[in-house]
């Protein structure tokens, strides 16, 4: 047994045994035993989506509802939404993630970060945000949408910014009469009339900032 194995064995089956205690799905579901081996963690069965779903909102909580402090949901588009509870441990460890995720990508605490994703249930903005805090760079929280105004506030940037241009679907650009050409680094706005005007999804994409 490799040195860092007894510990990382008593690890899971401390996880385990809170899981069992606390859920009555992994109480039916995970062995009763002691795992012996590392080995065996990949004999450990999956949480599935459908599992979230049946104990939809919060069936699979394993901490007092007190101990709750944000909920985020999935949109639900292909079935009900899958529901996730946090606790402030959580919140700190997903802030601590996601700094490193933007460290990886060379963000600095001198940066400016328009935070594009969106706000509300949906993890991906908050989740930018919180690792945005943790870095400690500036974050303009603009959520999704609204392209103009996206396009106007970073216009003052001191730093240079590039932009992709991605062409739309047929069926947006037949809705919106958007002739938009697939151009790779543009200066400004898409043409006048084109169908970027304001939602998620349209046809601008920031995709590198340099220094």
């Amino acid at each position: 047994m490799k040195a860092a194995e007894p510990a990382a064995l008593a690890s899971w089956n401390a996880l385990l045994d809170r899981a069992r205690e606390r859920v009555s799905l992994y109480r039916e579901r995970l062995p009763a035993e002691p795992l012996t081996s590392l080995d065996q963690v990949a004999d450990l069965p999956f949480t599935t989506k459908d599992d979230l779903r049946e104990h939809y909102p919060l069936g699979l909580l394993a901490v007092p509802l007190d101990r709750v402090v944000r909920v985020h949901a999935s949109s639900g588009t292909t079935g009900r939404p899958v529901v996730t509870a946090y606790t402030r441990a959580d919140l700190d460890g997903w802030a601590e993630c996601m700094a490193r995720v933007l460290r990886a990508g060379e963000v600095t605490e001198r940066d400016v970060m328009q935070n594009a994703y969106g706000y509300g249930l949906f993890t991906g903005g908050l989740g930018f945000h919180l690792g945005a805090e943790r870095l400690g760079c500036a974050i303009v929280p603009t959520s999704s949408g609204v392209t103009q105004r996206q396009v106007m506030l970073l216009r003052p940037a001191r730093r240079p910014m590039r932009w992709s241009w991605r062409r739309p679907s047929p069926r947006r650009a037949s809705a919106t009469g958007c002739g938009c050409a697939p151009a790779s680094s543009a200066p400004s706005p898409g043409p006048r009339g084109c169908g970027a005007r304001s939602r998620p999804g349209s046809a601008w994409r920031r995709s590198t900032s340099t220094a």
